[in-house]
């Protein structure tokens, strides 16, 4: 456990308070107070979000959060730690939107280049009989 993690939870445990009452009280999921409170950084949102919530549980708790918020990691969430300033996360593919519209695009092409060639308004072929022989 880390020490910020320690300070959260012994501050809660002296005022007799459960993490589900202080989850309900702070109105936000418990898992997140288990998270902050066992320093599991990757099961936490963003950073920006995580940093707002143990601002407010910290003061909840009569805590100074300056020195905890000066404590905890930059980057929190599923991929924290995972990159280094000289790898760069990998670049997610094309959104969804683009594959559907170049799938409509070509079905569209598709349709008007089958309705162009198997028209039934075009003249069929008409054998034309050969002149009568001059007389």
């Amino acid at each position: 456990m880390c020490e910020t993690g320690r300070r959260l939870k012994e501050a809660r445990e002296a005022q007799g308070k459960s993490l589900a009452e202080m989850a309900q009280q702070l109105a936000v999921r418990k898992a997140i107070l288990e998270a902050l409170e066992e320093c599991r950084y990757e099961e936490l949102p963003e950073a920006a979000l995580s940093r707002g919530y143990l601002r407010r549980y910290a003061q909840v708790l009569g805590l100074d959060p300056e020195p905890l918020l000066a404590e905890f990691p930059a980057k929190t969430g599923p991929h924290s730690g995972n990159f280094t300033a000289d790898t760069p996360p990998p670049r997610k593919g094309l959104p969804v939107w683009f594959w559907t519209l170049l799938v409509l695009i070509l079905v569209g092409v598709g349709v008007a280049v089958w309705r162009l060639f198997a028209s039934p308004n075009k003249p069929a072929a008409v054998e034309v009989a050969p002149p009568p022989p001059p007389t």
